[in-house]
């Protein structure tokens, strides 16, 4: 009679919201499943099963679950893999995947219970046999040191370790480790980059990347765990020193660009002082040129100059070149009670006068993988008479690094009055790192030089993005009541950009290798199928568009 008595008031709820015009929002939660079975599975081994859509909102308000508890006798042989927290809109469905590691024989029997604030479906019952080892395989969770040191960083400032192969399975069974996390006093200074979870088979390795960013002085401490189908997984202890930053440069290069003769240029060095302690600035002089040096620095203030916290202080820096090249030097600063020395790299061109009005206007190289090339042009102009080009060659300790794309007709070449004409260059670094050298296009009036610089990156590094604006809409696709995602986004041109679709949960669902156009534009579809063709089932998908040295994420991705 209680239970008429309570429907009734329900119902009396719904007239009462219903003659104001307003019906009330309910959460309602369905489960596809009551029960979990495993089977037999051998002592210290696990076992997986994903339930897929195994919890639904069939009403019309968004539901939290904070947690999916696992409770019972043999609690401790069964698990969540992966996230037990969900969020679910209306219509809305999440798949769970439960572990089973028994520790002894027999039966084994546990419940899932959904929490949250709303009235829980359930339980789930999880059952599973444990068997009689039979060939005594198991996983080893092995690291390559029990102690990291991941240097020095200054305060506020990150710094990201690789450690190759740190992490193998010496075992012979599958190694899972479903979580790394990290505690201790300066947990939160120490960061794991990318996944904390990671699948090894028998004798393979896996990478680890950290990352440091100290936010007091001294010696900062974590402990990295892991939580995996092993017993007793090894503690690793990450260590990392703080440091107070140093003295703050405008620029540690200095480029003076083209001087025609006679001529100089003039750049500003600006030296600051982020410390809550003075410094003293010392020297500054100039080093790494044979004979007299084209490059001056001069100051207002006689050093030494004594610098309180937050004070800054600038230098003119000249080149005054008196014959026609390419000039490089050093810069080279001490600071006296830091017992440091800071180098900034000058570099100039000096041209003849009677080069003054042919001009170049180089369009930058695309960062470059080691073995890899890219091509840019060079558009130059000849506002004046007609000129013949008798050579083109590359200088400098870089040289070999770059070429002309494409051959020219045959050497000496008429360049003609009041023209514009294009060079196409070629970049290929054998290497990672810094390339530099100098274009030298030599005329009967004299040579004229066009700096080049370019980077190379590790091989498996994209060109970097030096513009990303992207919109992500939806179309309707072929299928009823789902979507096409188009993604139009602006780089630099004819660069690689490498795009994955992945699950809120980080599972990788597409994964491509793409090319934007001479103009930049990238432009990009999807209709919601998996690599191999296969439609997604419903949810939230994130899409990523990665570069050497960024990735961009755009959030959810609706896919009904």
């Amino acid at each position: 009679m209680a239970c008429c008595t309570t429907s009734l008031r329900y119902l009396a709820a719904l007239l009462i919201c219903g003659i104001c015009g307003v019906l009330p929002a309910f959460a309602q939660l369905e489960l596809s499943t009551t029960l979990v079975e495993f089977g037999t599975v051998e002592i210290a081994q696990s076992s997986e099963i994903e339930v897929d859509g195994l919890i639904h909102n069939a009403g019309d308000a968004r539901v939290e679950i904070d947690d999916i508890a696992i409770e019972g006798a043999d609690a401790a042989a069964f698990r969540i893999g992966g996230k037990s927290g969900f969020k679910l809109d209306p219509g809305e469905s999440a798949s769970v995947r439960f572990r089973f590691e028994p520790t002894r024989s027999g039966a084994h029997a546990a419940q899932a219970v959904l929490q949250g604030d709303f009235t829980a479906p359930g339980p789930i019952l999880l059952r599973g046999e444990g068997g009689e080892t039979t060939g005594g395989e198991a996983a080893v969770l092995d690291v390559a040191s029990l102690q990291v040191d991941l240097g020095r960083s200054e305060i506020n400032d990150q710094l990201d370790v690789d450690l190759s192969a740190f992490i193998t399975n010496t075992g012979d069974a599958p190694l899972e480790i479903d979580d790394m996390t990290l505690s201790g006093t300066a947990a939160d200074e120490f960061r794991i980059n990318g996944k904390n979870s990671l699948s090894l088979e028998p004798g393979e390795s896996g990478d680890l990347s950290l990352r440091f960013r100290p936010t007091a002085e001294g010696l900062r401490e974590a402990t990295l765990q892991f939580v995996a189908n092993v017993d007793n997984p090894p503690v690793v202890q990450l260590r990392g020193v703080g440091v107070q930053p140093e003295a703050a440069l405008s620029a540690d290069v200095i480029d003076f660009g083209v001087v025609t003769l006679p001529g100089a240029a003039e750049k500003i060095l600006s030296v600051s002082n982020p410390l809550d302690i003075g410094l003293t600035l010392e020297e500054l002089t100039i080093a790494g040129m044979p004979g007299e040096s084209p490059f001056t620095v001069e100051s207002a203030v006689p050093l030494p100059i004594e610098m309180g916290p937050g004070d800054s202080h600038d230098f003119l820096l000249r080149f005054v070149p008196t014959e026609s090249g390419d000039f490089s030097g050093t810069a080279e600063l001490l600071i006296h009670n830091r017992d440091e020395t800071y180098s900034i790299t000058l570099r100039g061109t000096a041209q003849d006068e009677n080069m003054a009005e042919l001009s170049s206007e180089l369009e930058a190289f695309v960062d470059t993988p080691a073995g890899k090339s890219s091509a840019t042009q060079l558009h130059l102009t000849n506002p004046g008479a007609a000129r013949t080009l008798s050579t083109i060659s590359f200088e400098g300790p870089d040289a070999a690094a770059f070429s002309l794309a494409a051959p020219l007709p045959q050497l000496p070449l008429m360049i003609d009055a009041n023209s514009t004409w294009d060079l196409d260059l070629l970049f290929m670094p054998s290497d990672t790192g810094a390339f530099n050298a100098q274009l030298v296009l030599t005329f009967e009036q004299g040579a004229h030089r066009v700096a080049l610089s370019a980077r190379g990156l590790a091989p498996d590094v994209i060109s970097s993005v030096v513009d990303l604006a992207h919109s992500a809409h939806l179309k309707v696709g072929p299928l009823p009541c789902r979507e096409q995602v188009e993604l139009q986004a602006a780089f630099s041109p004819l660069q690689n950009i490498h795009l994955t679709v992945s699950s809120v949960d980080g599972a990788t669902i597409l994964s491509q290798d793409l090319r934007c156009d001479a103009g930049g534009a990238l432009h990009w579809r999807w209709d919601a199928r998996t690599a191999d063709g296969a439609l997604v089932p419903p949810g939230a998908y994130l899409l990523q568009l990665r570069s050497a040295d960024r990735a961009e994420t755009i959030p959810f991705v609706r896919i009904h």
